[in-house]
């Protein structure tokens, strides 16, 4: 990550201007090299051309340590960078809201999910592990994809075992 980062001098500066404010310093690295880089070029600009301030950038990546999802983070990305303005703004524009973490929450929609689906259930306990994908799929939708991925797998294989 170093090398590509440190491979041209505005690049690095850039870097080294988003550092203080990221919470996450893998996490601003892989966001220069992935989504920077992907986004410069597909337009041609170069870094100094990027419509983007760093510590707008480190802001918008320290999201995702605050309840949003990656996805959800490179969407109000790509906006600032369409439209400009805050995060705020992109926020309300694109109706992004922080995931669902509350453990009682989640087992409700797990719960929900399992009662409609017990032919899934089956077809997990009898080997056929994308029943779990779909029924993971199947909480997201209802949850209207806010409910925290990792915690709902957890928690559909606590549920799982349990019928």
């Amino acid at each position: 990550d170093a090398d590509i980062i440190l491979s041209d001098l505005p690049t690095a500066d850039y870097f080294e201007k988003a550092f203080p404010v990221a919470k996450n310093k893998k996490s601003l690295a892989n966001w220069m090299i992935v989504e920077v880089n992907g986004y410069r070029n597909k337009t041609g600009l170069s870094i100094d051309e990027l419509p983007l301030a760093p510590e707008k950038l480190a802001a918008i990546i320290n999201l995702q340590e605050e309840g949003l999802t990656h996805k959800q983070c490179v969407d109000i990305f790509h906006y600032i960078l369409e439209n400009g303005g805050e995060i705020d703004q992109a926020q309300k524009a694109l109706h992004i809201e922080k995931m669902v973490t509350d453990d009682n929450e989640i087992l409700g929609y797990v719960t929900t999910v399992l009662d409609e689906n017990p032919q899934s259930i089956e077809d997990f306990k009898n080997g056929k592990d994308r029943a779990i994908g779909f029924l993971i799929g199947q909480v997201m939708k209802l949850s209207k994809g806010k409910a925290n991925p990792a915690l709902v797998a957890k928690m559909m294989n606590i549920e799982i075992r349990k019928r």
